[in-house]
């Protein structure tokens, strides 16, 4: 687990299943986080989570955020293509409750996360991507000391255009 002063990152668990389905069911999050902005099937969303949580993954670390205060769950957060050799990772995150935008409660897990992956996990770097019209990802990339590193152009079709993904990374 690792703590922030208003959250608990939580190891994801099955039990957790619930909150991600409702969240990709949720067309705004999904505008935001994917090229497809159509809710994702419950049975799809699943199966990724169960291969997250195989056995033997060293190379994903997902997470349930958790409000300090009452325990809600309130989104889910990961490190992910954690390559040891190579001494980086990619970190993504989401809050699942959008009344809880705006709160900065992002920026305190992206730290946690960043810090994880430079303390325990002994990496140098950290990248982070963004979809180009995601406006606040990238503030709360650019907020957090991450520099662009790359912009894949055209990346993203949807039906509102192409768009690029950037690249974001942070060094120790």
């Amino acid at each position: 687990m690792i703590e922030t002063p208003r959250l608990r990152l939580r190891s994801l668990t099955e039990g957790h299943l619930p909150h991600l389905v409702r969240w990709e069911a949720d067309p705004l999050l999904r505008d935001l986080n994917d090229e497809d902005a159509s809710p994702a099937p419950a049975g799809e969303v699943e199966e990724t989570v169960r291969a997250w949580l195989r056995p033997g993954r060293e190379d994903i670390l997902p997470f349930a955020i958790h409000a300090q205060d009452d325990d809600a769950c309130i989104g889910w957060c990961m490190i992910a293509k954690i390559d040891r050799a190579e001494g980086e990772c990619r970190v993504g995150l989401t809050i699942g409750d959008r009344s809880l935008w705006g709160r900065g409660l992002g920026r305190e897990v992206l730290e946690a996360l960043v810090a994880h992956a430079f303390g325990p996990l002994g990496l140098s770097r950290v990248l982070g991507e963004a979809h180009a019209f995601n406006e606040r990802s990238v503030r709360l990339l650019e907020r957090c000391g991450f520099a662009l590193l790359r912009v894949e152009r055209a990346a993203i079709r949807r039906p509102d255009g192409v768009w690029d993904e950037l690249v974001y990374a942070r060094t120790r």
